[in-house]
């Protein structure tokens, strides 16, 4: 992960690949879900700077990484934040929001 920064440190989905991996390791191991959406939210401030014109810039990121700081806040019972950055992640091409995220979040 350390290398993947040093060769990316503005790609957001390096950010948000480190911060799922904070955020499904257990905290005897270093996992921790506050520092993961500290990166998610990275990841989420770093896609919205992207360029998809660039054709060399994969264009992915920006759905994901608010998925995943709604996933966070949720998982934190923040409730009213989650559901933002689920409404912010809502794209016809991803529904995992559509279809996982909101609705779980309306059981809350």
């Amino acid at each position: 992960m350390e290398k993947a920064k040093e060769h990316g440190p503005n790609n957001p989905r390096v950010w948000l690949i480190d911060g799922t991996s904070d955020f499904y390791t257990p905290g005897m191991f270093g996992g921790d879900k506050e520092k993961a959406l500290t990166k998610f939210e990275k990841a989420a401030r770093l896609a919205e700077q992207g360029s998809p014109d660039d054709p060399l810039m994969p264009s992915w990121g920006h759905a994901e990484a608010h998925a995943w700081v709604g996933v966070a806040h949720m998982e934190a019972e923040r409730y009213d934040p989650a559901r933002t950055a689920f409404e912010t992640a809502l794209n016809p091409d991803y529904g995992w929001v559509e279809k996982v995220l909101l609705p779980k979040l309306e059981e809350k």
